[in-house]
């Protein structure tokens, strides 16, 4: 990012002397600010003041520093930072929004954070924008909050480029609204709905609302009581949904997806964990969860999918397959994936995911195998959901591969293995400490990366409770690690536990029992 800002700065500042237009200098510690701030010598200590001194096509640069919010930029003007988001702040300090950007400005190589659009400002709590003609590039935009019901907590408004958009909230579009997104990605924003504020209206577009998206990923995403969690009311393009939640429609909602992967999604309550209503085109929407339609609701006719791997198979629509779309990782096909080659070139544009040309025909999904390129480096982690459990309990894991896999192979520790299954479950029938490793191949990784968890496996899964135990250690599974509270002991962390035997003693009452252990609270003999 840094060498992309910086020549960023060297083209913008060439454009500027070609065109006779001024820079202008901003250092937080300068001691002689002396207006119009046309060196560093001079330069002014606030963004603002440098700001209401340039005129159109003017290039205001910005050193290291966390400068105040508020910046309102009404002109054409170019704010570029020295070295990137990682060193020059725009904070709003929690009251005020970040900055407002007019037709042709821009803002480029910021973090963004901080920011509260007021009730009076309303939209766009990190970066208002007047229209997609501002211009929003290399920015982190993190922790922002549009102001109660209204849209784009992070950014409204503008076109973003290479962008990270990350815990904003807003009761719709919680990461961004009314924008044009460029390789952005958007994660663990809220669309909070009005809930509790005005009349319990739901959240809607957690990731992004009313926005075009090219080459994005969107991840962790929530719309709270809602609908979209990824996105809703949006297009999206090549783009990756994962790991995203809302009441109903975890992935995407009422939204046009060509050529998108969408895995790990899930609706709370309602239905189509990876999309509801809308059209998908050239899209994977497989390894999703929903009480009703995992990966789409088949009952919904506002549902149409084109060229798509899901299952069940659809029937509004055409070119739909149902395999197993053996993904290498949650975004990369494999060599072998029934995916390679089954898209229509009539929804494929611009470029795959890592910026390569679709085939002809295209594949179905956001990434177009090309053997000889699937290079470079991989990082590989391993996520369960519990590391103790009960022989014969199925336990679900999920791949977190980043880099361009070809292949990725799971192994168990009792001689089975999974092939390129980003979401896979297994079970152990003996009880014993079983090593879970994950490896993740390319054509620069032959030998392979590889990330490994324990999981210990026991044959009666039994929790001790003691008033007496002096060293209580989850999931208590002697009298030497007994908990002293039943409640600690029904909640330890063990899969298919089935007995909590506790000692004499007076506990407190409250003890909650979920269905899912199916315990049996036992007096020891």
């Amino acid at each position: 990012m840094k060498n992309s800002i910086n020549r960023a700065v060297s083209i913008l500042l060439l454009a500027a002397s070609s065109l006779s237009a001024a820079t202008h200098y901003v250092w937080l510690e300068n001691t002689n600010p002396t207006p119009p701030y046309t060196n560093w010598a001079t330069a002014a200590m606030y963004i603002q003041d440098a700001v209401d001194v340039a005129a159109p096509g003017d290039v205001v640069l910005i050193t290291n520093g966390v400068y105040p919010g508020g910046v309102t930029v009404t002109n054409p003007v170019a704010l570029l930072s020295v070295n990137g988001p990682q060193y020059t702040v725009i904070d709003g300090g929690g009251w005020s929004r970040c900055a407002t950007l007019s037709d042709g400005a821009s803002l480029t190589g910021f973090t963004i954070t901080n920011g509260a659009a007021s009730w009076e400002d309303g939209d766009g709590g990190g970066v208002f924008c007047s229209s997609t003609n501002a211009f929003v590039t290399n920015c982190v935009i993190v922790g922002n909050r549009a102001a109660f019901s209204s849209p784009g907590g992070g950014a409204y408004g503008g076109t973003l480029n290479y962008c990270a958009i990350t815990n904003n909230s807003a009761a719709w579009g919680g990461g961004a609204a009314f924008c044009i997104l460029y390789n952005c990605t958007l994660g663990g924003n809220v669309g909070l709905g009005g809930l509790g504020i005005e009349g319990g209206w739901p959240g809607y577009g957690g990731g992004a609302m009313y926005c075009t998206l090219n080459n994005c990923t969107l991840t962790g995403n929530l719309a709270q009581w809602g609908s979209g969690g990824g996105a809703g009311g949006c297009t999206l393009n090549n783009c990756v949904l994962t790991a995203n939640s809302a009441g109903s429609g975890g992935g995407a909602c009422s939204c046009t997806l060509n050529n998108c992967t969408l895995t790990g999604n899930s609706a709370q309550w309602g239905s189509g964990g990876g999309a509801l209503q809308g059209t998908l085109n050239n899209c994977i929407v497989y390894f999703n969860t929903a009480p009703i339609g995992a990966n789409y609701d088949p009952t919904d006719l506002s549902t149409t999918l084109n060229y798509c791997c899901t299952t069940p198979l659809p029937t509004n629509g055409v070119g739909n397959i149902d395999a197993d779309p053996q993904l290498a990782s949650t975004t990369h096909l494999c060599a072998d994936s029934p995916c390679r080659r089954a898209g229509s070139a009539a929804y494929a544009a611009g470029a795959d995911i890592d910026g390569e040309p679709w085939g002809n025909p295209p594949s179905i999904g956001c990434d177009e195998y090309h053997a000889g390129a699937v290079t470079g480096p991989l990082t590989v982690s391993v996520t369960a959901s519990y590391t103790n459990v009960a022989a014969g309990y199925p336990l679900a894991f999920t791949a977190l591969i980043g880099g361009r896999a070809a292949d990725s192979v799971w192994e168990f520790g009792d001689g089975e293995l999974a092939l390129n299954e980003p979401y896979t479950t297994h079970s152990w029938t003996r009880p014993g400490d079983y090593v879970v490793a994950l490896w993740a191949f390319n054509e620069s990784n032959l030998e392979g990366v590889c990330s490994r968890v324990v999981i210990h496996v026991v044959a009666e899964p039994v929790a001790y409770v003691s008033p007496a135990s002096t060293n209580p250690q989850p999931p208590y599974l002697s009298w030497a690690t007994a908990a002293t509270s039943i409640q600690d002991a029904v909640d330890a962390p063990l899969l298919g536990l089935s007995l909590v035997v506790v000692a004499d003693g007076v506990y407190p009452g409250g003890v909650n029992v979920s269905i899912r252990h199916l315990l049996q609270l036992r007096h020891p003999a």
